[in-house]
């Protein structure tokens, strides 16, 4: 085997590791999102809402509707 061969194999062999270790690292950090995710949905969830405040009405229009008029 020359020089020619072992270069190629090693390059394979190094893509091949370098897949391997993006996808692990990204099955990692996705579950790791994941959980970070569902903790900000709970603070979100537990969060207390306000009241909604009423509508302003135009000063030219009425707060009758048309068929009061």
């Amino acid at each position: 085997m020359g020089l020619e061969s072992w270069l190629v194999c090693g390059g394979i062999w190094m893509v091949c590791a370098f897949c391997a270790l993006m996808f692990v690292r990204g099955a990692a950090l996705g579950n790791a999102r994941s959980a970070e995710i569902e903790e900000e949905f709970e603070e979100y969830r537990a969060r207390v809402v306000p009241a909604r405040a009423p509508r302003a009405t135009h000063a030219s229009r009425s707060s009758l509707p048309r068929s009061a008029h």
